[in-house]
């Protein structure tokens, strides 16, 4: 059975939040990256990825957020995730792959739109 996601992207004054809602699996993982990509592809690099509404990771999310870093950083821009503090499986996942050292991970959406 596959898992529906949906996706919403925001726009604020200096960056796009992108929030997914499910199950970041691979098909959904090719979903975030054509939004992502086509972010970048507007000349838009600093991204939020708001992972409040995500119930799991796999392979091919975390590695599409390790490219989506590269290709952001290269351009002058950003990727922070949001995390928050009810997702404590979300966080480990990000730590055990070394993630928590590679992203600015923020526990609300709050903060990094008022940082």
């Amino acid at each position: 059975m596959v898992e529906d996601i949906t996706i919403k992207v925001e726009n604020h004054d200096h960056l796009v939040v992108i929030s997914p809602h499910g199950s970041l699996n691979s098909c959904a993982s090719e979903k975030l990256k054509e939004i992502i990509w086509h972010q970048f592809e507007q000349g838009i690099f600093n991204l939020v990825i708001d992972l409040s509404s995500v119930d799991n990771l796999s392979a091919s999310s975390l590695r599409l957020f390790a490219v989506s870093k590269s290709q952001a950083h290269n351009n002058g821009g950003r990727i922070t995730l949001v995390i928050p503090d009810s997702k404590p499986g979300l966080r480990r996942v990000l730590e055990r792959v070394g993630y928590d050292r590679l992203f600015t991970a923020h526990t609300s959406l709050d903060k990094v739109l008022n940082n």
